[in-house]
């Protein structure tokens, strides 16, 4: 090996190394910053565990389901904190997504919390169209909001669960959303079942507590 090779594999060697250790302290900032880890659940192996220690809480999930801290945009729906708000009033925490989402049809969990003094306050009030309902999840009481929108071919389905808990109101929305596969030429596929994610959801959301 010449020596202009030699000093061309250290440069790539040593460039290498920065990327990595790079990657390795944002990763440890994110995790500083938001307080959140995820691992698989010891219970059941097939499940895997978001715990954010910022805000008190973890959920589970199967592990073919994706979760990120970006919530998908829709024609109908916005990306705030909840669907309810009004932009920068809360945190956007973590998105799980059902596996195949896509533009025809997606399905995901979002979860958001805030601690304005607003946002508080009308933590448990949703539109005037919105069925409401209760329901326990760890022994928390929740408020439940649901409604259905459909426009310009497109449509979503949302069902919300809200409570305000040590001094912050948390948002549990669990949205379908997407695209009429008929306006296409020629008409698009299905991902999946929309009625199978949302019961997956169901079942992702009973294992949601509170950690502190």
């Amino acid at each position: 090996m010449t020596a202009a090779n030699s000093r061309k594999t250290f440069w790539f060697i040593f460039l290498l190394a920065i990327v990595v250790i790079g990657i390795f302290f944002y990763a440890r900032y994110q995790n500083e910053k938001y307080g959140a880890t995820l691992v698989s659940s010891s219970v059941n192996p097939a499940l895997s565990t978001y715990t954010n220690t910022t805000y008190g809480f973890s959920i589970s999930y199967p592990n073919e389901f994706i979760a990120t801290s970006t919530f998908a945009s829709s024609y109908l729906l916005p990306t705030y904190w909840n669907i309810y708000s009004t932009e920068g009033s809360g945190e956007q925490v973590v998105a799980i997504e059902y596996p195949g989402s896509n533009n025809i049809l997606s399905s995901e969990l979002r979860i958001g919390v805030s601690n304005d003094p607003t946002q508080i306050k009308t933590c448990d009030i949703f539109n005037s169209n919105v069925t409401k309902s209760t329901h326990a999840l760890d022994g928390e009481h929740f408020y439940v909001g649901t409604m259905s929108d459909a426009a310009m071919s497109h449509f979503s389905y949302t069902k919300s669960y809200r409570i305000v808990h040590d001094g912050y109101c948390y948002a549990l929305d669990l949205i379908s959303f997407g695209t009429n596969p008929e306006v296409y030429s020629p008409p698009k596929t299905v991902p999946f079942d929309q009625k199978t994610a949302e019961a997956a959801f169901d079942q992702v959301i009973e294992s949601f507590t509170f950690t502190n």
